[in-house]
């Protein structure tokens, strides 16, 4: 979650702290947003030589999902459209930002927040705010990131940290 507000906020300035958030989103199953996160750092040249090579194959592995994940994408959507539970909704949004289609993003996390029944409420809400700030909606971004006030045992200092950053949002 801190690597999400330091890449939004322009404050990751380490290699090494792009490949660990690129990482962890290949292991929550969201290779699109992870190939986003290592594309943005070889592009600031925050790639070391000695990282150069295994970043590249980093990559081409994240590449090769995301372009998995997108073949899949139909029959991943249809699915949670028909689930009850908000869960499926929030990670198609969570894809679906990934891939930079933000406004499906928000389309999907709505309609999992209104289903209700999900795990990591927190995640729906900042997913919901990212997207709404890429789709240039302040105060629906401001509104979204308010929501994580309602989500129950919220660390207090990354509840401070959302709303800071809603407070920059113009």
């Amino acid at each position: 979650m801190i690597y999400r507000i330091m890449y939004d906020t322009d404050s990751m300035t380490v290699g090494a702290d792009f490949i660990e958030m690129a990482q962890l989103l290949g292991d929550a199953a969201l290779p699109a947003e992870a190939q986003a996160v290592l594309e943005k750092a070889m592009s600031k040249s925050l790639i070391g030589d000695q990282q150069k090579e295994r970043t590249t194959r980093l990559l081409n592995s994240f590449k090769s999902r995301a372009e998995a994940d997108k073949k899949g994408q139909a029959q991943f959507e249809a699915e949670a459209t028909k689930n009850p539970a908000g869960e499926l909704d929030v990670k198609l949004g969570e894809v679906y930002f990934g891939s930079g289609d933000y406004q499906n993003a928000v389309t999907a996390i709505t309609r999992g927040l209104q289903k209700q029944q999900i795990k990591h409420l927190d995640e729906a809400y900042v997913y919901l705010g990212r997207a709404q700030v890429q789709l240039k909606n302040a105060a629906e971004a401001k509104k979204a990131f308010m929501g994580l006030k309602t989500v129950p045992n919220i660390s207090a200092r990354v509840l401070k940290l959302w709303e800071l950053y809603a407070e920059t949002i113009r």
